[in-house]
C-alpha cells in the first residue's frame, strides 16, 4: 500500500510541475507563509501590538502542534518525494521527515482559529483558499506528497478541534496556580513532548536511512539527510513553548501590559522587540553548535527558551519600563 502511495505521489508531482513548475517563486512565496520565520515575525506583532489574547492562543497552538508534528515524522520516517526520486525537482532541503505536512497542519490550525475567533464570512474563504494553496504549494515545489499534505490537514483539523475544546478549562486551571507552578507546568509540558519524540527514535531500533533516500537527496539539492532522525527540529517548539508560558506567567505576575497606545508607540515597540529577537534566534544559531549531541541540544533549548521568553515575558516589560506601554 505504502509503496503504491509513493509511486502515485511521484507520478502526481511530476505532473505537478511539468504545469505549475514555471511558477516556482509564485509557489514558494505561498510556502513562506507556512514557515516558523513567517509566524516570528507575525505573531509578535500581534502580540505586541494589537490582540494580545489571539496571539497567546495561536501561539500555544503553534507550538504544541508542531511539536506533536514533529514527533509524528519521527514516528512514521515517510520520506520526502526528491528522496525517493532523483526526477523530481526540490526547491530546497528541509531537515525532517516528509509526513506529515507541518506546512499544511500549521495553516490549517492557525487560520482555521483565527477564522473561528473573528467569525468573518470573507475572513474564513481567504483561510481556507491560503490553507489549500499553501497545501498545494507544497507538492509544486517537490517537497511533500498529497498523503504528506492530507495527513497534515487532518491534523491540525484535530489540533483546532483539541483547542477549542479544552482551552477554557486548560486556562482556568492554570490561572489558579502560583507563578512557580505555572512556570513549572509549562516545563513539564515541553520535556514532555521532547520525550515523545526521543520515545519515537528509540523505538525505531536499528532504522536506518536507506541508500537511495541519501543518494537521491545529494543529487537533487545537494544536501545530506545527516541530522534528519535527531531531536533538533522537536526541541525548537517545545523550547520557545517553554519560554512562552514562563514568560508570559512572569509577565501577568508583575501585571501585564496594555497594547494601547500610539502608531509611533507600537511602531518602537515592534522595532526593539524585533531586534532582540532576532540577535537571540539568529545570533545565538550562529555561534551554538548544530550537531546531534547533549551539548547542542542543551543549547538549542536555551537558544529557544529565551526567544520565547523574551517575546511574551521580558520585550513587554522593557516597553512599560521605557513608557512604550502601560500596565494593564
Amino acid at each position: 500500500m505504502l509503496e503504491w502511495l509513493i509511486d502515485s505521489g511521484v507520478a502526481f508531482i511530476l505532473a505537478v510541475q511539468g504545469w505549475a513548475g514555471g511558477l516556482a517563486e509564485f509557489w514558494q512565496g505561498l510556502s513562506f507563509l507556512g514557515t516558523t520565520e513567517f509566524y516570528l515575525v507575525l505573531l509578535p506583532l500581534i502580540y505586541w501590538c494589537f490582540d494580545k489574547a489571539l496571539a497567546v492562543r495561536l501561539t500555544f497552538l503553534l507550538l504544541t502542534g508542531s511539536a506533536l508534528n514533529v514527533v509524528l515524522k519521527l514516528a512514521w520516517r515517510l520520506p520526502r518525494p526528491f528522496w525517493v526520486s532523483a526526477d523530481i525537482h526540490a526547491s530546497h532541503f528541509e531537515p525532517t521527515f516528509g509526513a506529515p505536512s507541518g506546512h499544511s497542519q500549521t495553516p490549517f490550525s492557525l487560520w482555521g482559529l483565527a477564522a473561528a475567533t473573528l467569525r468573518r464570512p470573507w475572513f474564513s474563504w481567504l483561510a481556507a483558499a491560503l490553507v489549500a494553496l499553501i497545501g498545494f504549494s507544497r507538492i509544486a515545489l517537490g517537497l511533500h506528497f498529497h498523503f504528506d499534505v492530507l495527513s497534515g490537514w487532518l491534523l491540525g483539523g484535530l489540533a483546532l478541534w483539541a483547542f477549542l475544546r479544552f482551552e477554557k478549562p486548560v486556562t482556568t486551571w492554570l490561572l489558579r496556580l502560583s507563578l512557580t507552578r505555572q512556570v513549572l507546568v509549562a516545563l513539564a509540558t515541553s520535556l514532555l513532548l521532547i520525550a515523545l519524540g526521543a520515545l519515537a527514535i528509540a523505538s525505531a531500533g536499528d532504522f536506518a536511512m536507506p541508500a537511495d533516500w541519501e543518494r537521491n537527496s545529494l543529487a537533487v539539492v545537494g544536501t545530506s539527510l545527516d541530522g534528519v532522525f535527531s531531536l533538533s527540529e522537536l526541541i525548537t517548539p517545545a523550547a520557545t513553548l517553554f519560554g512562552f508560558g514562563a514568560g508570559l506567567a512572569w509577565l501577568e505576575s508583575r501585571g501585564g501590559f496594555r497594547i494601547h497606545g500610539s502608531l509611533g508607540q507600537k511602531a518602537l515597540r515592534y522595532l526593539l522587540g524585533a531586534a532582540v529577537l532576532l540577535a537571540l534566534w539568529a545570533g545565538l544559531g550562529a555561534v551554538f553548535p548544530r550537531q546531534a549531541d547533549l551539548l547542542s541540544y542543551a543549547l538549542r533549548y536555551l537558544r529557544y527558551s529565551l526567544v520565547g521568553f523574551w517575546a511574551a515575558g521580558l520585550a513587554p516589560e522593557a516597553f512599560v519600563r521605557l513608557g512604550l506601554a502601560q500596565r494593564q
